[in-house]
């Protein structure tokens, strides 16, 4: 949610705004809940990004942010017990490997065929 633009078209205020809660107003009588809905924002345009696990489960209703912790720390307890790893947002083992992934697959490059927009591609190897 770095993105101005996402802020703007979203209404999105973060944690990190004092009092929030004061900022924003939702359609029930519980002024202690209004900021619920940035972070339905929040989690709805990152929901590529969370897990399928956790993804299915969770619902929007009146405390979803505490249920989706609670997949969330559910989905990371199952992960290192399947994998025999701590699950991590990022690492730099794991950067490392995604650059190398990343570098194997630029043999093919996009090269477009004209100036405008929406123009033809065409794949060619490099």
């Amino acid at each position: 949610m770095s993105n101005p633009k996402y802020v703007d078209d979203f209404a999105y205020l973060g944690p990190h705004i004092k009092d929030r809660n004061n900022l924003m107003r939702d359609n029930d009588f519980d002024s202690s809940n209004n900021y619920q809905q940035s972070d339905v924002v929040t989690i709805l345009t990152n929901l590529g990004a969370i897990p399928d696990y956790t993804a299915r489960k969770f619902h929007l209703s009146h405390n979803f942010a505490v249920d989706f912790m609670g997949f969330m720390d559910e989905y990371k307890q199952q992960f290192e017990e399947n994998n025999g790893i701590k699950w991590q947002y990022s690492n730099e083992k794991l950067l490392d490997r995604y650059m190398t992934f990343k570098r194997t697959r630029e043999s093919f490059q996009r090269e477009p065929r004209d100036e405008k927009e929406g123009g033809m591609v065409e794949m060619t190897g490099k």
